[in-house]
Parts: structure tokens; sequence; C-alpha cells
């Protein structure tokens, strides 16, 4: 698979995910504070005083107990039925909307204690609605519900992350083929370029001088010590600077090595008359055109 496919692709995936993680975050209820939710409230405690026969007796005013906790009372005691009450709380919020899920308390006034309990997920084949065909006798009851913050976890970040992460290895990918290209384009142009050395041309990627048509070889050595010198023609090049671009690499440093390989080019430049390596004395070396 061609790199830039791969980069269209994992920049897609990236896309997708960050818009489904949005979108799952959107589901997070965000509209607790919404009047409309109160009446919704009203009309359960309504619906629960009218499944126990009662329609006069008032619902009390909706308790917010906190952003998340709502607590529905009434005026008088009532029997209440788990069955009915589960499918009026279910019927209610999933009118509003708010079938992500929630978890119902029927409290005691008097105790304060938990007499019945359910738990309504947003994957409905978890849903714990417990205790079914055990009706509560008559008592005065306060209904509790809670909806539950979704937290987000680095779990929740995970696909984010590893579609991230292959979004990053594309481009580095990318990058380093491009260098790769460049590279290559460079030493195709060193190779195929001679640098002209007045009657003489240096093709450096080739290690060559050309005279005409005589072709002189050069060694690896003799070949980076030319290329140096040539990169400043007439200019004085100290040995120092000669040794270390051409040797220190290789952790080595031959005292008479330069002297060696300097003399060697001497002669193959001897094809020109007026090319000339020079030895400035107490300095260096430079190659006079």
């Amino acid at each position: 698979m061609k790199l830039k496919s791969l980069l269209i692709i994992s920049l897609a995936i990236f896309t997708f995910l960050s818009w489904k993680f949005i979108d799952k975050a959107d589901d997070i209820p965000k509209d607790l504070s919404n009047p409309h939710l109160e009446v919704s409230l009203r009309n359960i405690g309504h619906q629960v005083l009218l499944s126990a026969g009662d329609s006069s007796t008032r619902v009390l005013p909706i308790k917010k107990l906190d952003d998340h906790t709502f607590l529905i009372q009434f005026e008088k005691q009532f029997a209440l039925e788990p069955d009915t009450l589960a499918g009026i709380v279910q019927i209610n919020m999933s009118e509003e909307h708010f079938a992500q899920g929630y978890i119902v308390n029927v409290l005691s006034c008097f105790t304060k204690e938990v007499v019945y309990a359910f738990e309504i997920f947003e994957d409905k084949e978890q849903n714990l609605v417990p205790c079914l065909g055990r009706p509560l006798p008559k008592e005065c009851y306060d209904i509790k519900i809670t909806f539950p913050s979704k937290k987000i976890t680095l779990v929740n970040y995970m696909p984010l992350m590893v579609s991230f992460m292959a979004l990053a290895f594309s481009f580095f990918l990318l990058i380093k083929k491009e260098k790769k290209t460049e590279a290559v384009a460079i030493s195709n142009e060193e190779t195929s370029i001679g640098v002209i050395l007045g009657q003489l041309e240096f093709f450096h990627g080739k290690q060559i001088l050309k005279s005409g048509n005589e072709t002189i070889s050069l060694t690896a050595k003799e070949n980076q010590v030319l290329k140096i010198l040539a990169s400043s023609p007439n200019e004085t090049l100290s040995r120092e600077q000669l040794q270390k671009e051409v040797w220190e690499d290789e952790g080595v440093l031959v005292g008479r090595s330069l002297d060696v390989f300097i003399s060697k080019l001497r002669k193959k430049l001897e094809a020109d008359p007026n090319l000339k390596i020079v030895n400035v004395h107490g300095k260096g070396y430079k190659l006079e055109i």
C-alpha cells in the first residue's frame, strides 16, 4: 500500500472515530436543568397516584437534590406496585430521551430507608428491575431518580489514541520516504553532473576525474579530500579541518595519512598543469585553479 494512501486511510479513521467519540459524548444527559424534566417527573408522580386509585391528593414540588438527582414527594400515603412504577418511569423517561440510564430508589418517608429500587441502563439487556410482583403496603413514600454522570476515562480515549498514533506513524513513514527520495535524487545529481576544475571534470558521485576522453579513478579517501578542497577553490584549508572531515567519523586520525593522499591527488591532477594542490606552510592546503 502506498504511503499516501495509508495516510489518507489513517486520517479517515481518525476523523470517523473522533466523530463517534463526540457523538457518544453527546449521549450524556445535558438537559437535566430543563424545566420540562420537572413536568415529566411530576407526571410520573401523578400516574403513580392514579395507579394506586388516588385522583385527588397532590404531588408535592419536585426537589432537586443535586445536579443529577431529583426527589418526587407526595401529600398522602399510598400502596405501590413495583411493576407499575417501573413501567411508568421507563415510558416517561424514554419519551424525554433519558434512556441513557438512571437509578430509581423508593424511600420510606419515616425511616429514609430504600424499600425498593431498580436501575435502567443504555443497554437494555443490563437492566436491573428486581422484585416485580411484590406490592408494597400503603405508606408514605418518596421516589428518588438519579441520572449518573458518564465519566470519561482513558478507555474512552483509547480509539482516539490508537488512530492518532496510526496517523502519526503514517506521517513519519511519509516524511522518511520523502527524505530518502530527496537523498537519492541528490546522489543521482552528484553522479550525473560533474564539477569543472580547470581542464578537468570532477564526478564526486562516481569517484572519477575526466580529462577529455581519459578517465582517472579516485579512491574513496582521495575522492573525499578532493571534494573538500574543490568546495573552496583557491582558499587555504587547515590540516585539522581536512583530517577531521575525512577521518574523524571513523574514530581514527593518522598523522601522515593526509600527506599521502595529497601526494597521490597531485599526480592525478597533473593532467591539467594549471591545477595544483599547494602546501601553505604552517597552515594547510589549497586547491589552486
